[in-house]
C-alpha cells in the first residue's frame, strides 16, 4: 500500500506506553515508544483496509462505508 497524502495521527505519550490514534477511523496502536505505537497502528489500519475490501458494500454500515470511501482516496494498493 502507498499513501497518497498525509494521515493525521495523534500521539499520546504516557510514562509506560505511547498511543498512536486515528480517531476518525476509531483505530489506535500502542507500544513502548512512538515507533512501536505507529507500527501497531499501521497493522491495525492494514487490517481494517483488508476487512473493508473483503466486505460487500451492502453489508457495510454507515461508518465503515464512509471509511472505505475515504481510505480508497488516501491509500492505494500496489501491485
Amino acid at each position: 500500500y502507498v499513501l497518497n497524502g498525509p494521515l493525521n495521527v495523534i500521539l499520546e505519550i504516557y510514562d509506560d506506553e505511547v498511543l498512536a490514534l486515528l480517531p476518525e477511523l476509531k483505530l489506535y496502536g500502542e507500544g513502548d515508544n512512538e515507533i512501536e505505537a505507529l507500527d501497531d497502528l499501521k497493522s491495525e489500519l492494514l487490517d481494517l483496509i483488508e476487512d473493508l475490501e473483503n466486505t460487500p458494500e451492502h453489508k457495510l454500515g454507515k461508518d465503515p462505508a464512509n471509511w472505505k470511501k475515504a481510505l480508497s482516496l488516501l491509500i492505494r494498493k500496489c501491485r
